[in-house]
């Protein structure tokens, strides 16, 4: 007998941003049905620490895709 779990596909996209010593951005972008990454974004959360995003982020109760600056 074989398990069987429900696929549910990545919609959103994170990336984290620090603006000043103590601002700290978190940046939501949109993943299209073709797994194109969305231009537009918008900020969803606004932090003081990293601590306290990185707390945010473990706080949601989707799986989470953080891109990283290069």
């Amino acid at each position: 007998m074989t398990k069987t779990f429900n696929f549910a596909p990545i919609r959103n996209i994170y990336k984290i941003r620090q603006m000043a010593a103590d601002s700290w951005w978190v940046y939501m972008h949109k993943l299209g049905a073709n797994g194109e990454l969305s231009n537009a974004s918008r900020v969803v959360f606004f932090g003081k620490s990293r601590e306290q995003v990185d707390q945010w982020i473990e706080g949601k109760d989707d799986v989470v895709f953080i891109l990283a600056d290069s």
